[in-house]
């Protein structure tokens, strides 16, 4: 009946609530993709959260933590840590970040709800416990008070974009990352061809899951359907220019901030 279409096929007869979601929209990341990559998702080897303790960072064993892990720091491994900032309510979206390391690999995931300033506590644990990892924050609305309490804890490896004014000779650095409508179709993009080559290593079916229910819609503008999330999908596509990037250079204070 759908003449060999397998994206119809799953669309009229849907055998997971993954495929019965495709027929709302037109999905932006590779089905076929997807579907490989739920064949090697697996559950995290710890779930907790982490706290400070004379200078070092712990991690406590929670079944109801936040934070994911499905691989433990490895002390010659550079980390880079991709962070979507959401309001905060209970019921609102979540707040979410990726840790990936230097070969591709997701290996950590923070996930829950939280006040944007308290998320930048949880965000610089994470990255010092992964080797003072490389850290991109997503500075649109409530990410610049998530980015304000990581700058007044002075917090130092962290992303940042450059400006360059040609008439005053100064380059202006602004802190994290901001999604506008000329970085967001060139990030998404660049995810949906990783995705598709699967040269990311995603093991946490929940990143899976929100990509099933991420389209592009009739404008040609890509978003989570209604009712769905794409927390998780912004912070991957954040990661990845992380990752992408490389150790970059560091944030330096003194250098101007204009962040309004």
């Amino acid at each position: 009946k759908c003449q060999g279409d397998e994206m119809l096929f799953m669309q009229e007869y849907p055998s997971t609530p993954q495929e019965a979601f495709i027929s709302s929209g037109r999905p932006k990341f590779s089905i076929q993709a997807l579907k490989k990559y739920q064949t090697i998702t697996k559950e995290p080897i710890r779930r907790g959260y982490l706290y400070a303790k004379d200078g070092k960072i712990e991690f406590v064993d929670d079944p109801k933590g936040y934070i994911s892990i499905w691989k433990e720091p490895d002390p010659d491994m550079y980390y880079c840590i991709g962070a979507d900032v959401a309001e905060g309510l209970a019921h609102g979206d979540y707040s979410a970040a990726l840790v990936g390391d230097q070969n591709f690999d997701v290996v950590a995931k923070w996930h829950g709800h939280i006040d944007p300033d308290l998320f930048g506590i949880e965000l610089i644990k994470l990255a010092k416990y992964y080797n003072d990892a490389y850290l991109g924050v997503e500075a649109n609305n409530h990410g610049l008070t998530t980015l304000s309490t990581i700058k007044k804890e002075e917090y130092w490896n962290l992303f940042f974009t450059k400006t360059y004014d040609k008439i005053a000779d100064t380059v202006t650095q602004k802190l994290g990352w901001y999604t506008n409508a000329r970085t967001k179709p060139y990030m998404i993009d660049k995810l949906a061809e990783f995705v598709r080559e699967h040269y990311l290593g995603i093991y946490d079916d929940a990143i899976i899951s929100e990509m099933f229910t991420y389209v592009i819609e009739d404008n040609g503008k890509t978003n989570a359907q209604p009712g769905c999330h794409d927390d998780l999908v912004m912070a991957t596509a954040i990661l990845l220019q992380l990752l992408l990037e490389g150790k970059g250079e560091f944030y330096t204070p003194e250098v101007p901030i204009d962040q309004r």
